[in-house]
């Protein structure tokens, strides 16, 4: 609990003081948050995944690059180093994972491409992932009519601030206190990077309850996986396919879809 006590006091004094803001991405209370030095290991499985994924969209990889070095600009995060072709680009690790699963995302499910769609993210860090994937959208020529983030309002108020200096609007529905609100909408994708795995077995069951029956699709990266020893049994209703990561960042890591996305 304590993890989380400096994680949401950070992020209330980052809404206050601007200094703090502006460094918020190397800052120790958040790096449970924006990982911003130990996923520099993983820079060329992402940088691979990257390629892999932009080949088969037919999307210009140094374009999805300099276009997505926007999530650097704020909150001075430690930049990896990369080679592509005869460039060299400084991206912090986390916007390479962020474009690595954009990309995955949309090639699942590339029945978006020149659609109008919905998205449902629970989990969202500080934003990074609604701010690359609008980019990756752009560029595929999907338009987002609404992504609603769920997470504690703590967290959902940093969001809104941090998209707010790139002129994103995000819809919220803040859990707190143990409840939140039903979904009023239905959504074309849900996804989560790593939120929902972190949960106790009990709190995952009362998402997947309100969540689920009002999604089409749905992309969960899913650790602590060997900590429950399985995957959630409500979840296990809806037929997911449970394939593993990659890259691999963590030991017991699996990537969890729904099946009608192959």
């Amino acid at each position: 609990m304590a993890l989380y006590e400096r994680f949401y006091n950070h992020l209330t004094k980052c809404l206050q003081d601007r200094d703090a803001f502006n460094h918020f991405k190397s800052a120790d209370d958040l790096d449970y948050m924006t990982e911003h030095r130990g996923l520099d290991q993983f820079k060329d499985g992402f940088l691979q995944q990257i390629l892999t994924h932009c080949r088969m969209l037919n999307l210009n990889v140094d374009t999805v690059l300099t276009r997505c070095q926007i999530n650097d600009r704020d909150g001075a995060p430690f930049l990896s180093t990369i080679q592509y072709h005869d460039r060299t680009y400084h991206i912090s690790p986390n916007t390479l994972r962020y474009i690595d699963k954009g990309l995955h995302m949309l090639l699942l499910f590339n029945h978006f491409r020149n659609q109008s769609i919905k998205i449902l993210e629970l989990g969202a860090g500080y934003g990074g992932q609604r701010l690359i994937l609008g980019v990756l959208c752009d560029l595929l020529q999907i338009k987002i009519d609404l992504y609603t983030i769920i997470d504690y309002p703590q967290v959902c108020q940093f969001c809104q601030y941090y998209l707010k200096q790139v002129d994103i609007d995000v819809d919220i529905l803040c859990y707190d206190n143990g409840h939140m609100k039903d979904l009023s909408t239905h959504y074309n994708l849900f996804f989560s990077n790593y939120a929902l795995g972190e949960l106790p077995q009990d709190v995952q069951s009362y998402y997947i309850h309100r969540i689920f029956n009002n999604v089409d699709h749905f992309y969960l990266l899913y650790n602590n996986f060997l900590e429950h020893g399985r995957v959630n049994d409500d979840l296990l209703k809806y037929h997911p396919l449970i394939l593993q990561e990659i890259p691999l960042t963590g030991s017991d890591n699996k990537l969890i879809i729904s099946d009608a996305s192959l």
